[in-house]
This record gives structure tokens, sequence and C-alpha cells, in this order.
């Protein structure tokens, strides 16, 4: 850095000292030449066609085995690995002792093992059911629903949770309670013969056998199809199931003493009940071509080159309005204390409650393979995370952290990806830069550690590097059948979670984490574990919510479908400015979703291929609103301040920026498109790749965020990229800066109601005033373009641009409908001055962050003044500060002596939601009451003595209050600091 300081101070002289204005100008563009070679540009990850984060399996898959010595291979295919001179038994030695043999169980056959998750939870469960064979059977053959995917994905805890699973996760919950329950159980695998029409019901109530078929190949199973006549009657397949060791002579296992009998048991296999829905589709369409058509009538359309602009919000806002009304008359006419159930239909087991163990599996066994009481590893889905240190080393795969897991072992853990300080001094630079108050780091003097943990325990680390160094990390899934390597790019310094969606995320599940860990009660935790989990919930909510959604387009659409092994990054990525190419500061400036695989399997009931593609576009328009919507959510922010892709494209067409649909045919309009160079190539790329783009003429700007939003889609399987500015695929939220990733208590609550507003469970409370029903039929928007683009003499290119920012627009509208209800109904609006004293009232608004007092009158908390009561005490200028400090108990620091310079300024809070702030009034030992806030509140390191300590955070953005403060409570002039 001081030789490039100093060559350009050089260069600078030189022009100064110029002879004449042509040697100045030379000079001057030497010296601009210079400084361009040693400007630092963060490139963008190059774009590939074939990895759109947002598809639907292939399909892809191996006809099933049908010997017992092809069997036995597949499960045995790791045998070699086991070291048989080994002094001591291990558990793979022992599986493949117990898989050999039909005699007396081992004790692998009663053993935890990777998949097989002997958790209190299960443990609970088992001894619930009087840990009785047939009742442990008959609870999970009646409670967990099918997933038709192929390998050990969830574990037994996750699939208890969950309570869905496909075979190998319900095998493995079944060994888990049996084996809780002293009962040895293993894992019993082959090839079976199954009647299409039980299958068809099976996999989630197609009305086609091929359609039945499909799913099974995109979920990876090996299966095919057996005609008669030409009709296909039979599936053949690969299954797993289980064998327990019971007391079966006489009693079938209701009398359990001592087992004499391996029983072979499938609590997967099920047959569903279907329910219908009300099929609003049909009973109340949406017209589409007609709100197309009007909108031509008003828009600015240019058909040579695809534009579309300045749509009229408010003709859409009317229609979508009526249309709400329509169906709510409508639901209210069918069923006037409708359930979602009752109005998009749902699924119940068809109970079978046993009164001993069945005599044997529900269907044709072909033949049976091996035992084993654990799986072998080529039948898990893993996960393996790489760190390159550099864009270099990524193209020489050479990566500086490697770590490989079984993706059951992982399943339902945080796994956070951060860059500790190196040593004690890099942490006292980055302490120094909290005590003066600063919002910037010296991003150069820092060094930083990468380092991996799962729930806070370390499982990897790597090297130093300099803080705000570009690295690659890439996250590989590899399943039984794909291998699918997806690359995130970092900074050195980011903070970052990995959002793990090992087969959905549902309602029961983002519960459970976030009462296990209740970030209202971590009060001592690290800031680091505290934000960690914050993301870890926030990750969690964004799978949880677009599930839910998900399921509730399928109904609607009749389109069966489910979630293959997924990820995002959930994070603070670190703002890095540089100088002659070398990291000058840094500060952590927003909060970033970054989803890079989202593979889902799809069929539509019928087979309809156009209907899946329709399916999978919607999935992806509601799944990019979400990763903007959930940070409006979490932190109760306006809805808009957060962007993704759907609502920058929805934000440039309100500042009446020109939407474009840019496709081969005209491609000629790339040229028209003004942004970062890496996202026109991205587009570029697209576009010669054979897909659609739909994109914002130019960039926008929204509070800290400049950009755009673009979707690069496949026209033909609806697969597609939802990318903001930068090369994310997911979304952008702004925060203040600070010189760490800040920390808040997110708002569980409304995560709850969003959770639940779609599902379709039986007695699930119907949001129909919010406008959840109303928008699922939408995706019809872009059939009706395409086939009125002839007829109307517009372009096909153009009225897709329309109808993909139409639906943009509708969407948003609808849910954010949904959302501020939520919000005003959980917390009404108000309008409640405090006052807090404090002498640091200036460091307070620079930073944003209110500390609770240590010590108080009542313990830990923020001290509060009811700022009217104090008002109409007539306090003068100059007040009697030792009166005010009096009244208020204003100890110094031994927490014995008043100290009247606490008096001396004020941070003046309006509390504008109620509900949401713990506020509990307190009358002290002078008869005064005060106020004391305990809730939200998070760890934050203090500037003063570095500790962590609870605290309020009362800058930019924050929800439910807005402040002013006085450096002197006689000044003149209250400085506003958020509007």
């Amino acid at each position: 850095y001081q030789a490039e300081y100093a060559a350009m101070t050089a260069e600078i002289d030189a022009v100064n000292t110029a002879d004449n204005d042509a040697d100045r100008d030379t000079r001057v563009q030497k010296a601009l030449e210079h400084l361009k070679a040693k400007t630092h540009k963060k490139r963008q990850l190059p774009f590939d066609p074939k990895k759109l984060p947002n598809q639907m399996s292939d399909g892809k898959v191996r006809p099933p085995k049908e010997t017992k010595e092809e069997l036995e291979q597949l499960i045995h295919a790791q045998a070699d690995l086991v070291q048989v001179a080994a002094l001591a038994l291990n558990a793979g030695m022992l599986a493949q002792s117990t898989a050999q043999t039909t005699t007396a169980p081992q004790a692998a056959d009663l053993a935890p093992t990777e998949d097989v998750q002997i958790t209190d939870d299960i443990k609970a469960l088992a001894v619930s059911l009087k840990n009785e064979p047939v009742a442990i059977y008959n609870w999970v053959r009646n409670n967990i629903e099918y997933i038709p995917t192929y390998g050990s994905i969830q574990g037994s805890q996750l699939t208890l949770t969950n309570q869905k699973g496909n075979a190998f996760d319900t095998a493995s919950l079944l060994i888990a309670l049996y084996r809780a329950a002293g009962i040895p159980a293993r894992y019993a695998y082959g090839t079976v013969q199954i009647p299409v029409d039980k299958v068809m019901n099976w996999v989630g109530g197609v009305s086609e056998p091929l359609a039945a078929l499909d799913l099974l190949g995109q979920g990876g199973i090996p299966s095919t199809g057996l005609a008669q006549g030409g009709v296909i009657k039979f599936v053949k397949m690969e299954h797993i199931w289980v064998e327990a060791w019971v007391d079966y002579i006489p009693s079938r296992g209701a009398k359990h003493k001592v087992g004499d009998s391996w029983i072979a048991l499938d609590a997967s296999f099920k047959q569903y009940q279907f329910n219908d829905g009300m099929n609003i589709k049909a009973a109340v369409p949406f017209d589409g071509q007609g709100l197309l058509d009007q909108i031509k009538q008003t828009t600015s359309v240019n058909e040579t080159d695809g534009s579309i602009q300045n749509i009229d919000q408010n003709l859409v806002k009317t229609m979508v309005t009526d249309y709400q009304a329509r169906i709510r008359s409508f639901i209210d006419k069918q069923k006037p204390n409708a359930t979602v159930g009752d109005v998009i239909g749902f699924k119940t087991i068809i109970e079978q409650k046993l009164p001993v163990l069945p005599s044997g599996l529900p269907y044709q066994t072909l033949v049976s393979g091996a035992k084993t009481a654990v799986l072998p590893d080529n039948l898990r889905h893993k996960i393996r995370l790489s760190l390159y240190g550099s864009p270099q080393d990524k193209s020489l795969d050479n990566p500086n952290i490697s770590f490989n897991a079984s993706l059951p072992s992982l399943a339902g853990k945080r796994l956070t990806f951060t860059y500790e300080p190196a040593s004690s001094a890099d942490q006292t630079v980055i302490d120094s830069a909290i005590s003066a108050y600063q919002t910037q780091l010296p991003a150069y003097l820092i060094h930083v550690k990468p380092t991996l943990k799962a729930d806070g325990k370390i499982v990897a680390t790597g090297g130093v590097y300099t803080m705000g160094v570009d690295q690659v990390l890439s996250v590989e899934v590899i399943a039984p059948w794909y291998q699918h390597t997806k690359d995130y790019q970092l900074t050195a310094g980011d903070f970052h979670v990995i959002g793990l969606n090992p087969s959905g995320i549902t309602a029961a599940a983002f519960d459970a984490r976030s009462h296990q860990h209740d970030l209202k009660a971590m009060k001592d935790t690290d800031y680091r574990e505290y934000t960690a989990e914050m993301f870890h919930q926030v990750a969690m909510a964004w799978w949880g919510e677009k599930e839910a959604f998900n399921d509730f387009i399928g109904a609607i659409n009749h389109v069966a479908h489910y979630q293959l092994p997924s990820h995002t990054l959930a994070g603070s990525p670190l703002t890095v400015r540089y100088l002659f190419g070398i990291a000058r500061s840094a500060s952590y400036n927003s909060r970033i979703m970054d989803a890079r695989e989202d593979l889902i399997t799809a069929v539509h009931n019928d087979g309809d291929a156009e209907q899946k593609r329709r399916f999978v576009l919607a999935l992806g328009y509601v799944g990019s609103y979400l990763e903007a919507g959930i940070y409006d959510q979490a932190f109760l922010m306006d809805p808009g301040h957060s962007m993704s892709s759907i609502t920058a494209l929805k934000a440039a067409s309100e500042k009446g920026v020109a939407i474009y649909s840019i496709d081969a045919a005209n491609a000629a309009s790339l040229n028209q498109i003004v942004t970062d160079p890496d996202d026109l190539q991205a587009m570029r790329n697209a576009v010669a790749a054979g897909l659609r783009v739909t994109t914002a003429q130019r960039d926008i700007t929204v509070d800290n965020f400049t950009g755009l939003g673009y979707i690069l889609e496949d026209p033909k399987t609806g697969a597609a990229a939802y990318i903001i500015s930068g090369g994310r695929n997911g979304a952008d939220s702004p925060t203040g800066p600070s010189v760490y990733a800040l920390p808040q208590f997110p708002a569980n609550p409304i995560f709850g109601f969003m959770l639940r507003s779609s599902l379709r469970s039986a007695g699930a409370y119907l949001i129909a005033e919010g406008g959840v029903i109303t928008g699922i039929t939408l995706p019809d928007l872009a059939g009706a373009g395409a086939a009125g683009a002839t007829a109307a003499g517009v372009t096909a290119g153009t009225i897709l641009a329309a109808a993909a920012i139409l639906m943009a627009i509708i969407l948003i509208m609808i849910l954010l409908v949904a959302f501020v209800q939520a919000v005003d109904e959980k917390y009404p609006r108000i309008n409640r001055r405090f006052r807090h004293y404090t002498p640091v009232a200036t460091a307070i608004g620079a930073t944003g962050i209110l500390f609770a007092s240590p010590i108080g009158t009542f313990g830990p908390g923020v001290y509060l003044a009811d700022a009217l009561d104090e008002e109409s005490k007539g306090m003068g200028c100059p007040p009697d500060l030792l009166s005010v400090a009096t009244r208020f108990q204003l100890f110094g620091s031994d927490g014995i002596s008043i100290e009247p310079k606490r008096a001396a300024g004020w941070i003046e809070i309006t509390i504008t939601r109620d509900n949401y702030y713990v506020i509990e009034p307190k009358v002290n030992s002078y008869g005064q009451t005060e106020y004391l806030l305990i809730a939200p509140l998070f760890p934050a390191i203090h500037w003063r003595t570095k500790n962590l300590e609870p605290a309020l955070w009362i800058g930019e953005y924050q929800f439910g209050l807005k402040f002013n403060y006085l450096s002197d409570v006689c000044a003149s002039l209250i400085l506003p600091l958020l509007p």
C-alpha cells in the first residue's frame, strides 16, 4: 500500500509540474491509467445456464436390480472398507455380520447410527407407546407421510419432527423407536412389485401411471412400469423396509416378552384419502387475458424490442381487489366457516389400527437382498463443503477447507460459516473500532480465519487471510443418483449460515427449533452464536414459508411435488472499499439470502407438461418474493425495503423503468440494458444458451440497494435463476453500517402466521380476507398472454414481459396484504413517548445501540421515564439534575451513589407498536414510576468494556419505535435520527 501510495503521489506531482497543457493531459492520463490498473473489481462467478438454482430433478434413474447378488452388492458396496483385522468389532463389521445371518440379533441391531438417531424425543415417544412393537408400528404407519425419494436424507429425528419421510427415513424412525424400546431392528432391501393404482395413490394421488413413474424417477427410485395388454398394471421398484426381532409366536407381537423371530414390516407404504377442495380456478376464473388487454391500452408497449413500460398499478390493484371479493363471496356461499383444507383440498392417511403385527409385506417381493443394521454410505445423501482461498484456487481445485458429512448427521443442525479474528492482535483492532464508535473496519490491518461450525461446534477451520479478499465456497450435494455442485461468492470477513433443506421444512420443524433455541433466552450467549442462530431461524422460516405456499399452489393446480436436498446462504456480507486494489475499509451494511440450490420433484396429476412448467415458474416467483419478504417480516420493516429479483422488478416498474423480455429472437435488445457488465454478460450467456431474460432496463436505487433484478428462465421447463445485481440468486436487505454483523430479535410470531396461513390440513384457519387464497391461479397469465399475442398484433415476447411483471406485481400485492394484516393484528399501532436519561446520547445516536443498564433498582434493563409526565412537571432549563437523578435513582458505577450527570442528556423513544416491546412499570423507593424495557434485547459488544451486554437496537429500520436524542437537555434543537 505504501509503495502504491508513493507511486500515485509521484504521478500527481508530475501533473502539477507539467510544462504545458498537452504535457499535463498526458500525465493526467498516465495517472488515471495507473489508478485504473490498481482498481479492485469484484468479479461475479460465471453464470452456468446448465445449473439453474430453481429447477426440477431430471428423472434419469437406473432400472431396478433383479437378482439377490446385485442387491447384496449394493448394500455391501463399502464392505472392503471395513478393516477385518481390527482388534475390536466396529459398527460396520457388526452390520455385515448381522446382514449375513438369520440367527439371533447382534449388538449393532440395538445401537444408534448416523441415520438411527435415538434422541430424547424418540425415547419419549417409545415410552408413550409402552415400548410395544404393535403400537410403535401402528404409530409410524399412521402418522408419517411418504415422500417418493431415494436414499437416507433426514435421519430419524427430523423425520419425527416433520412427520414425513421417504422409505429410508421412515425405516430409520421405526428402527430408532424399536431400538429405544429395546427391540432389535434392522434394514431389509429388495425389489418389489406393486399394483400401479396403489402406487398412483401412494406417491400423491396422480391419475396417470406415467405421472407416477415420472415422480418416482425424479425422486431417484430405481423403478419401471410393467404392462399387460399394452396397459401399465404394476410398478417394479427397489425398496427398503424393516425387520424387527419380536415375540411373534404365538401372539404375533401383541405381547412382547422375548424376541423369537425377524418380522418384515413396512411403515412407509400406505394409502391416502384425498378430499377435494372447491376448485376455485374453475368456479371463479381470473381473467388474465382481460387484464392484459386493459394493460395494453394504458401502457407503453414496444413490439420491436420486447419492452413494456408504465404499467397502471391502480388498474392491477382494482382487478385484484375485485377478484379477491369474488373469491370470498364464493367461499362464503359454499361454506362460511371454511378452512384452508375445505377450499383447496387435503389428504389424510387411511389408518390401520392393527391388533397384531402383519404377517407379511403389503406387496409382492420379487427378490430380497441383504439385511443390515447400518446403512452403507452409498445409500446416504452427503454434503461436501470446499472453501477456495481465491477464484484462482477454485479453477485449480485447490481448497483451503474441505468438509464432508452425511446429510442425516447434519439434518436439523445450524451450519455456520464465518471468519474469526486470526489472533488477539486482530481482535484488538476490531475492539478499537468499536470503542471509537466507528462504522468501518480497517480491513487491511485485520487477518481472519474461516471457521465452519455445526450447532456451535467447530468442525473445520482454514488458513489465515486478510479481511476483504475474494473467496469461493462450493457446496456439493452427493445423492445416490446425482451430484450437484453450486458455488457461492464470499469475501473474507463475511458472516453466513448455510441453510440446509433436506426434505422440506415444516411449521413443526421451525417451531421446534425456535423453542429449543429461543433467542429471547439467549442473554448470555456470544453475539456470534446469537447472530448465527438468528440467521438460521430466518433461513428456516424462508424454507418453511416457501414449502407452505408450494403446497398451496400445488393443491390448487393439481401438481404433486416434493423437496429434494437444497441449500441457501443467509447472513451479512462484508462491504469493502478498496484503494490501489487493497482492501482499505469494510463494514456490514446488509443482510442477504442467496439460494443456489432449490431442487424439487413435480408432476401434474394428468402428466400435463405445460401445467408442470407453469407450476415450477410460479414456485420460483413465490420463492423470490419471499427471499426479500422474509427479512421484512423478520425485522418488521415496511414491505419493500428488502430487494429480490421479483421485488426489484416491481419497484422498477413503479418507477417507470421499462421491463424487457429477451430471447434469441430479440437478443439485440440486450444493448438497451444499462447495468453492471458482469450482470449484462450473464444475460447474454443465458440468451445464447436458449434461456429467456426478464429484466429492468436500468438500475434503480431503493434504500442502500442500487442495481436491478432479473430472471433467467428456461422456457421449456420453468426452471430459472432469480438474480439481483451482484450475482446473488436471492435478496438484499438493508441495515445500518456496523463493524460486526448486527444481531436482532426476529418476529417469530409473524413467521408462524405466514407458515400456517396456507397449511391445507383440515383444521387450519382460512386467511381469505388477507388474500392468500386469491393469487394461486395467476400462473395462467403466462398462458393467456402467449395465446393472445398473435391476435392482438403484439409480439409474444412483449406480452410475456407484461405477464411476468404482472404476476410479480399481483403476487406481491396479495402476499403483502396478508403480511400487513398479520403485523397490524399482532402489533397494533400506538404512539407513546418515553425518555432515557444518559450522558452518552451521542454514542447511542452514532451506533444505534442502547445498552441495558447493568445495575438499577430493578435489575438490568433499559430504564425509561414517561416523557409526558416529565414535561408536565415543568422541567426548567437548566433542570435540577440532582432532582432528576434522585427521582430516577440514576446510580453511578458503584451502584450506590446518585450521579447527576446522567440526567444531563436523554434519548427520546416513541413506541409505535404495541405487544412487541416488553415494558414493565416499576415504582421505586422515591415513589417515582420507572418503565423497564426488558425485551427484545440482544447481546452486543459494549464500546467501553468490550463485554457482551444486552442491548436495544434503535437504529435505522427498527420496528415499532422512533427516536430523537439530545446530548444536552437544554439544547434548542432535537436532532432526528429516524423519520
